[in-house]
């Protein structure tokens, strides 16, 4: 996995069937759990005096109006070296409130910056950054170096959120597979740059893309899927925008 901006597909954490928890053990259930809870704790203490705050495993920070979400895999081996792989996600800060009001969900402007991670009715982040840490080092060195990482990339990810709307990067990110809630970071970024009319039919083709695959869920895709006229849906978000009421 090549270090760099760029799109590096779904930012979920995976599992890894290979890893290896601690330099010369082999991988098991409880090695892997014990694993994740000595990083968690590790990197708690690693953002100590930095901008960035963790929880539950995961470095995030906000930087210039952009959300920043760090994640990592747990190492697995490569010529017998632990592998530990790192990336980035980002979003504008203005995506997830919009999704909120539009959801008729205000207690959740209330919510810790975490929340925007961890939260169930949040929008995306695109995969912008990726790399890996492969030498054997103890947990709290691998905490540090993950940060360390975190901060060299920042620069290289301003650059690219400076050089293009982010609907196009989300867009983008989408095309390359990372979907996971990414219709409402595309559709919601196309709000705030002002271009309504390509929202409304990018909201379209996502809701009818919805209806041909039979989904359902609590996304507001899904309750534009159950309105008569996607359009309406979306001309009432813009309504709403233009009165200052998201």
């Amino acid at each position: 996995m090549p270090s760099g901006v760029g799109d590096c597909g779904d930012c979920g954490l995976s599992q890894n069937t290979d890893a290896i928890v601690l330099p010369g053990l082999t991988s098991t259930s409880r090695e892997a759990r014990r694993f994740e809870k000595a990083l968690e704790k590790a990197l708690r203490g690693a953002v100590k005096g930095t901008p960035w705050r963790a929880k539950q495993g995961i470095v995030f920070r906000e930087l210039d109006s952009f959300f920043y979400e760090g994640k990592w895999d747990l190492p697995y081996k490569k010529d017998e070296k632990p592998i530990l792989a790192i990336k980035l996600c980002v979003k504008p800060m203005a995506v997830d409130p919009l999704l909120w009001d539009a959801m008729n969900e205000p207690d959740n402007h209330k919510e810790p910056l975490s929340f925007r991670a961890w939260g169930w009715f949040t929008c995306g982040a695109p995969s912008l950054w990726e790399d890996v840490i492969e030498n054997s080092m103890e947990v709290e060195e691998y905490a540090s170096e993950i940060i360390r990482k975190f901060d060299g990339a920042v620069p290289e990810i301003m650059q690219l959120l400076n050089s293009k709307p982010f609907s196009e990067i989300a867009k983008q990110a989408y095309a390359q597979n990372d979907k996971w809630k990414m219709e409402e970071t595309i559709v919601f970024s196309l709000l705030l740059e002002g271009k309504e009319q390509e929202a409304k039919e990018v909201a379209g083709s996502f809701v009818h893309h919805s209806m041909v695959e039979g989904k359902s869920g609590n996304s507001f895709i899904d309750i534009a899927t159950s309105q008569s006229n996607s359009g309406s849906f979306v001309d009432n978000l813009i309504s709403k925008l233009k009165r200052g009421e998201l």
